[in-house]
């Protein structure tokens, strides 16, 4: 194998692992591939997975986009936060239940280390990404310097934003706008280098690297320009220490839009992002799903026995908050039971499934609901009182004609 063949295949294997994207349970993500309306992907379709997550394929070239859907990492009221919400699953990447409640006079400090949101120096959470671990710092330190009362309302107010399928389309489509050139560079970068190789394997091509090598440096720095100025645009100015990776890494240089745009809407709820961003409706079966998993949660562990009085006013307060947000922005919160069969007396609110007998849903943990009213199978009409049975069939044989002579 030459030397050109060796580069054409290790980059092909960086932009392949570069596309992939971990995925928490309770995200959802978005995959265009050319631009065409993002379809949803969810953790239970990842081909590699464990607890706490999978890996699923975004999009493989620089003329699609991918968003990420993410629920609250805690869950917040007046009185103070504790990690994970109404809207996540356990575990909680791993977090103990030390800091699994706090009040807003327990904290003194707010910062993060990546990832992990850090409360008075311990971790709480696991955040989606550090910009935004890093949002929720500041948003917990404004949060703490409020009263009480403007604290609810700032709560309430960014919480039914989390839930807006207008302003999520609204914001998803200014960074699309603000990047443009960044995404324009890094697709021309796409093409130059898989033109070059393709032309030096195909014998189009007879120079040799070194001047490919300047054009790839040229087409890196303008990238690398792009991304710095996108940044500022978005608002950003955090995350221009990753654009350094642009110089040295051509897979993440080929994604520097897409993955720019991701970190602005991660912000949103999974159903606001289908609504406003790929162009669901309100009833489709993604949002009705989602709108079940926030009205009936699973039951969630406790934190320690101190506080768990705490956490369940917490808890019940912002999962409160959070069904007015979907009625407001999702086209409210009660649904339908489902189409009943014929057996079934009992069914679970959250899966769906149907059962003969009463108890607890044995997949989601939470206890059956009643179908309104029982299911009459009627009676053949020919069993139901009062009416005719039907006469007996006579068989009449056929008369034979005689023949004449």
């Amino acid at each position: 194998m030459s030397d050109t063949e060796q580069l054409f295949w290790i980059l092909t294997a960086l932009t392949v692992a570069f596309s992939v994207v971990w995925v928490r349970p309770g995200e959802v993500l978005f995959v265009s591939q050319f631009g065409e309306r993002p379809r949803p992907r969810s953790g239970g379709g990842a081909f590699l997975r464990n607890d706490y997550g999978g890996l699923l394929f975004g999009n493989l070239t620089p003329f699609g986009y991918t968003a990420v859907g993410a629920p609250w990492p805690v869950a917040v009221s007046p009185v103070g936060i504790v990690a994970g919400s109404s809207a996540t699953e356990p575990p909680f990447d791993g977090l103990d239940d030390v800091g699994g409640c706090m009040s807003f006079g327990d904290i003194k400090s707010a910062t993060h280390d990546g990832r992990t949101l850090l409360v008075n120096g311990r971790p709480f959470v696991s955040c989606k990404s550090p910009a935004l671990a890093a949002r929720w710092t500041g948003w917990l330190t404004e949060l703490k310097a409020l009263p009480p009362e403007d604290r609810e309302q700032r709560i309430v107010q960014a919480l039914t934003r989390s839930y807006d399928p207008v302003e999520a389309g609204r914001v998803f489509a200014s960074c699309r706008e603000q990047t443009t050139n960044l995404r324009r560079a890094s697709q021309v970068l796409f093409g130059y280098c898989y033109l070059a190789f393709a032309g030096l394997l195909l014998g189009y091509l007879t120079i040799s690297l070194s001047p490919i090598f300047i054009g790839y440096g040229m087409l890196i720095l303008l990238t690398f320009y792009e991304y710095r100025r996108a940044t500022r645009a978005v608002g950003r100015p955090d995350a221009e220490k990753a654009g350094w990776m642009l110089l040295v890494s051509p897979a993440d240089a080929f994604r520097a839009a897409d993955k720019l745009v991701r970190s602005i809407v991660d912000e949103f709820h999974p159903a606001a992002i289908g609504v406003g961003v790929a162009g669901m409706t309100a009833n489709d079966s993604f949002v009705r799903r989602a709108k079940l998993d926030l009205l009936y949660p699973r039951p969630r562990p406790r934190p320690r026995q101190a506080v768990d009085r705490r956490a369940a006013e917490v808890v019940d307060w912002f999962t409160t908050v959070t069904q007015t947000a979907i009625a407001d922005k999702l086209g409210g919160v009660e649904l339908n039971a489902p189409e009943r069969e014929v057996e079934a007396i009992m069914y679970c609110p959250r899966c769906e499934m149907q059962y003969i007998r009463a108890g607890t849903c044995p997949a989601c943990a939470i206890p059956l609901k009643p179908f309104a009213a029982p299911v009459t199978v009627p009676p053949p009409k020919s069993a139901q009182p009062g009416s005719a049975r039907p006469a007996a069939k006579v068989r009449v044989r056929p008369r034979h004609r005689k023949r004449r002579k």
